[in-house]
């Protein structure tokens, strides 16, 4: 999107707050798919910060990062990507468009975050985005993926939790980094092993879950 064109967007979601509602990231989405306005990554990056401290946290992945993590994979064969907590899928969608799996799956926190997804990154029939929590509830026993990606949510208090036989407590989303790191095939190389939990009580699981991944 160029200049011009976020700026009309800018206008017509200033017209909305001029009537008294508070914005949030997702008004973005919902205004462009009414004016036929088409918004990327980037764009929601860009608008969102200017509505929220911080881009609407959690459900935005920076681009400069997205990017960086596009870069990493570049001439990777993946079949199949999890992101774990995709939000508004400002990750997932550059990761697919780079890689083109033939199957991937986004786990979001709620039904506004769902309804922004499917915005960003239609499902076709490739696609499946399952609503969810931290403690992995929305991935299932039968998943597997090449790749696994995600811009985990912080601050999640800490709680008790079990992981392949080990009783752990930590913040939750190092229980949704450990849940989703099972899932990776095995065999498939990581770029990261779970650099996350380290020097935290679920670096405990590390050495189990490393046989897998």
């Amino acid at each position: 999107m160029n200049g011009g064109v976020q700026e009309k967007l800018w206008s017509l979601l200033n017209q909305r707050r001029s009537s008294g509602r508070v914005l949030a990231v997702a008004d973005i989405l919902t205004i462009s798919t009414e004016s036929g306005i088409v918004v990327g990554p980037e764009d929601l990056w860009s608008l969102g910060t200017r509505i929220v401290v911080g881009g609407g946290g959690e459900y935005l992945c920076p681009p400069a990062v997205a990017s960086f993590i596009v870069e990493l994979l570049h001439g990777s064969k993946v079949s199949s990507v999890l992101d774990s907590w995709s939000g508004y899928a400002t990750l997932l969608r550059p990761v697919v468009e780079a890689v083109q799996p033939t199957k991937w799956v986004g786990v979001v926190p709620n039904n506004e975050a769902l309804g922004a997804a499917r915005v960003m990154l239609p499902t076709l029939d490739i696609g499946e985005y399952r609503i969810g929590s931290t403690d992995g509830s929305a991935l299932r026993s039968n998943d597997a993926f090449d790749l696994i990606v995600s811009v985990l949510p912080f601050g999640v208090k800490p709680r008790s939790f079990t992981v392949d036989g080990k009783e752990l407590r930590d913040a939750g989303e190092h229980e949704l980094l450990l849940r989703s790191a099972s899932r990776l095939k095995s065999g498939f190389p990581p770029l990261h092993k779970l650099s996350g939990v380290r020097g935290s009580s679920s670096s405990r699981a590390w050495p189990s879950l490393s046989d897998q991944i």
